[in-house]
């Protein structure tokens, strides 16, 4: 007898905050997001940061908040005091913020705290740290929500999501996209092969736990049509400076690369070979070690880019403009 498909899991040991993922699979019934933590001292954020001390929002996709952003569920926990008397708000966004659910939040500061949402057919039953609140009901259709940001003055030590239902043909796109690996199990001091991302158009932020010294990104894709440029980025958490920018430029069959560093881009390096071209799909892979990142079209080298930033850094990966087959996150070589 088969055994029986509890649906996808993702499980994220200590991510860095903000943590944001791609959802290979879909919301349903019985899906199960835990997320454990710890409330920092500081009670107000800083200057143009979010209000909230902690947020979570089950959105749409990975991409920067625009007006065409959908979070079937946003909860936020505010000190509304100052004093450590916190409250949490539910709420939706499609078009605008709708009408906000406002509960007192059983948190104190300094202590650890565990969030625990459960999917049900008619809404969202959130637990706080052992309490329970009335469910809130689904204002959009749950399947819509293909990402996972969570944010805030929190250190976070793990997120796990349980029992996502699989995407039509899954087992058939891993296979041929991402060369069968399925794993979403990320535990810091653990190289195992992960996957980032499946069948999605970019953009995608995505965070990356543990970093990426030894390993290696390997991307699989189409440009956009009506777009001859495309562009991956890594990068650090809660910072402008990018460790490494590499733009295909697929009029000027042009390959460059670049860091973004104090406000400013540095010397571009464009003497790489492009072997990129329009609706063929492409295999990107960047391998990265303690001094540089070589460049490869599936086997071919096309060069390698020396750090100019600490790559010890590096925990976030963004990719713009491209039809994405799969993102995975393989263990490399520092010999």
């Amino acid at each position: 007898m088969a055994g029986k498909d509890n649906g996808i899991k993702l499980l994220v040991d200590v991510p860095p905050t903000p943590f944001i993922r791609s959802l290979i699979g879909y919301l349903q019934e019985g899906t199960v997001i835990e997320i454990h933590g710890m409330m920092r001292e500081e009670y107000t954020p800083p200057p143009g940061a979010n209000p909230n001390s902690l947020y979570i929002n089950l959105r749409k996709s990975t991409v920067d908040w625009n007006e065409e952003s959908i979070v079937p569920l946003h909860i936020g926990v505010r000190d509304t005091t100052k004093k450590g008397d916190f409250m949490f708000h539910l709420n939706t966004y499609e078009n605008g913020w709708q009408e906000e659910v406002n509960h007192k939040a059983n948190f104190a500061s300094s202590e650890k705290f565990l969030i625990v949402i459960k999917v049900t057919n008619s809404g969202y039953e959130v637990t706080i740290n052992d309490c329970n609140y009335p469910e809130f009901p689904h204002r959009l259709e749950m399947r819509r929500a293909r990402a996972i940001e969570i944010g805030g003055l929190i250190n976070l030590s793990k997120v796990s999501i349980k029992k996502l239902q699989k995407p039509d043909d899954f087992e058939a796109d891993v296979m041929a996209f991402a060369g069968g690996v399925k794993n979403q199990v990320e535990l810091c001091q653990n190289n195992e092969p992960v996957l980032l991302a499946l069948n999605q158009e970019s953009p995608l932020n995505c965070t990356i736990i543990g970093g990426i010294i030894c390993r290696k990104v390997v991307i699989k894709g189409m440009h956009f049509q009506g777009h001859s440029r495309l562009g991956v980025a890594l990068k650090e958490e809660n910072s402008n400076d990018i460790a490494f920018f590499l733009e295909v430029n697929f009029d000027q069959h042009k390959c460059a690369v670049n860091t973004f560093k104090c406000g400013r881009w540095q010397k571009e390096l464009d003497n790489y070979h492009c072997p990129f071209k329009y609706n063929e799909e492409f295999e990107l892979k960047l391998v990265c070690d303690n001094t540089e990142i070589v460049i490869f079209n599936k086997d071919e080298q096309l060069g390698s880019f020396c750090h100019c930033l600490p790559p010890y850094k590096i925990n976030r990966l963004e990719i713009r403009t491209m039809q994405i087959h799969a993102v995975t996150l393989l263990p490399g070589s520092c010999e």
